[in-house]
């Protein structure tokens, strides 16, 4: 009997203790790489393959960690749909800015984007059985692109891509395997 006290209170105490041992590793930069926010108070979101990370502070404001450098939400662009590029197919590992291509980092966007860094947030497919959310994360716009990254094609609506780099073509071309990945795009702007 006295064994099953013991348990019991042992339960009780790590239930109770879970949630801010839980905080207090990402506060220390552990958990997850990223916890999708895409405004103060929203709920998190998955894991992604991003070297970003969410927090939100004692005053409910969320801000992400990109590059060693905090961010926060600046302006929402809209809805744009994602595609993937690769060094294979260009032929080149440079970027427009002039920076080398890295992969689940570089982003290829308008000019007017050149330089920004932008927060990726899928909300749908146009195909069945596709994880919409898999590109989420927080990208830098290192490069620009053709007719459907500057300005949009008829394919795409006359709305312009996100194109996202990755090392093997063969991932960049799954970007859209199952369809269109519909993202929201928020701008993000560097704070102290």
């Amino acid at each position: 009997m006295k064994n099953k006290q013991i348990s019991l209170i042992l339960a009780l105490l790590l239930a109770a203790a879970w949630p801010m041992l839980s905080l207090a590793a990402q506060a220390t930069g552990q958990g997850t790489k990223y916890a999708a926010a895409e405004t103060p108070g929203s709920a998190a979101g998955p894991d992604t393959g991003t070297a970003a990370k969410c927090f939100t502070d004692a005053g409910g404001n969320t801000y992400y960690v990109f590059d060693g450098k905090k961010y926060a939400v600046e302006s929402y662009w809209g809805q744009h749909y994602l595609t993937g590029f690769s060094a294979g197919e260009t032929g080149s590992r440079k970027t427009a800015s002039g920076a080398e291509v890295r992969q689940n980092y570089t982003a290829a966007s308008t000019r007017a984007n050149l330089g920004k860094v932008i927060l990726v947030r899928g909300v749908g497919c146009s195909g069945e059985g596709a994880d919409f959310s898999r590109y989420d994360g927080v990208y830098k716009c290192q490069d620009t692109g053709g007719a459907a990254v500057e300005y949009g094609t008829a394919n795409t609506g006359n709305v312009p891509v996100v194109d996202l780099y990755f090392e093997d073509v063969r991932d960049a071309y799954k970007v859209t395997d199952h369809g269109w990945i519909t993202a929201d795009i928020y701008i993000l702007k560097e704070i102290d």
